[in-house]
C-alpha cells in the first residue's frame, strides 16, 4: 500500500513529465530545462533534481513513456473481423496515435536532440516491443498460410541474411515489419511536418490507400 509521501512522489514525477512534454511542444525538444519546468511548477531547482539527475535522465524516460503508450495503442487497436482488416486497422492505429502525440512521436522517431546519446539497454527493448505488434500480426497469418509476399520480399537479401540470423524463426517476420513500419514511418513524418496537405488534399484517405497498397506488396493482404 502507497504511503501519503509516496503518492505525492509519484504525482510530482508524473507532473514533470507532463510539463516537460507541454515545453517541448512549444519551445522544441532541444530546449528542454529541468530548471523552466522547475519554475513552471514552482519547485526549487534543486529539488527537481531529486527526481531527474539531470536533462537525460529526464529525456530518457519521455521517451520510454512515449514508446509505452505507443505500444498500447497498437495493441489495443479496435480488432476487425479478418486478419487482413485487422492489418488496416493496425496501420490506422498507427497514425491515429502519432497524430495524437505528435510531440511524442517526434521525440521517438524523429530528429535526435543535440548531446542526447539514449541509453540502449533500456531504449533499444522499449523500440523492440512495439515492433513485434506488428511481427505477431505477421507471423499469425503465416501460421494461417496466408502470408504471401511477392518475389522480391519471400526471403531475405543476402545483405541483412547474416545480421538477422539471431531472430532465428522469426526472422523474415521481422524484416517485413521493419519494411512495413519504414513505409509508414515516412507518410506519418511528412503528415505530421505538412508536407501532404496541400499535395494530396484528404491525407487519411491517402495514407490508407497507401496502407493497403503496402500490405498488398508485402503479402499482408489478399
Amino acid at each position: 500500500m502507497s504511503t501519503r509521501r509516496e503518492k505525492l512522489r509519484q504525482e510530482t514525477h508524473q507532473e514533470i513529465l507532463d510539463t516537460a512534454r507541454q515545453q517541448i511542444a512549444e519551445e522544441g525538444a532541444a530546449a528542454l530545462s529541468l530548471r523552466a519546468i522547475a519554475r513552471e511548477m514552482g519547485m526549487t531547482a534543486p529539488a527537481i533534481y531529486r527526481y531527474f539527475e539531470n536533462r537525460d535522465a529526464l529525456v530518457t524516460a519521455l521517451i520510454l513513456e512515449a514508446y509505452a503508450s505507443f505500444g498500447i495503442a497498437l495493441e489495443t487497436h479496435t480488432p476487425q473481423g479478418t486478419a487482413n482488416e485487422d492489418f488496416i486497422a493496425l496501420g490506422m492505429a498507427y497514425r491515429a496515435w502519432a497524430r495524437k502525440h505528435p510531440e511524442q512521436y517526434q521525440l521517438i522517431f524523429g530528429t535526435p536532440i543535440p548531446g542526447y546519446q539514449a541509453p540502449e539497454e533500456e531504449t533499444i527493448p522499449a523500440a523492440r516491443k512495439t515492433l513485434l505488434v506488428l511481427v505477431a500480426a505477421i507471423e499469425a497469418l503465416r501460421e494461417t498460410g496466408n502470408l504471401n509476399p511477392q518475389p522480391e520480399y519471400a526471403q531475405l537479401p543476402e545483405s541483412i541474411a547474416a545480421a538477422m540470423e539471431q531472430f532465428g524463426e522469426i526472422a523474415s517476420s521481422i524484416y517485413l515489419a521493419t519494411l512495413l513500419w519504414s513505409k509508414l514511418h515516412g507518410l506519418v513524418s511528412l503528415e505530421l511536418n505538412n508536407h501532404l496537405r496541400y499535395l494530396v488534399g484528404d491525407s487519411e484517405a491517402f495514407y490508407k490507400q497507401e496502407l493497403q497498397a503496402m500490405l498488398r506488396q508485402l503479402g499482408l493482404l489478399g
